[in-house]
């Protein structure tokens, strides 16, 4: 399902077919051939500390640039503006909303 939470839509239809199974006739029995929800849980481990890896580099290439840990902490979390993609402050400067 394009745009879902696999996880969460895995998790569903295990619950929904425990509940057809049982109403089906002892002798069917309903076989998952793939699941995938092992898939999803490795994928988003890996996302999550590859995010994590990434950011503690961009602070560590900061720091090593600009000589402060507190400059680099400071560039490495500024916020950008999703129109224009210069600092946010820039878009209330200029009196136009925010995008």
């Amino acid at each position: 399902m394009m745009g879902e939470n696999s996880h969460a839509v895995a998790g569903q239809l295990q619950t929904r077919l425990s509940e057809v199974q049982r109403a089906l006739p002892d002798d069917v029995k309903i076989v998952t051939m793939y699941d995938r929800t092992e898939l999803v849980d490795w994928v988003i481990a890996t996302v999550t500390h590859n995010l994590l890896a990434g950011a503690l580099l961009v602070i560590a290439v900061l720091f090593a640039l600009l000589g402060q840990l507190r400059a680099g902490l400071v560039v490495a979390t500024a916020s950008h503006c999703r129109c224009c993609s210069r600092a946010a402050s820039c878009c209330r400067r200029a009196s136009r909303p925010v995008c």
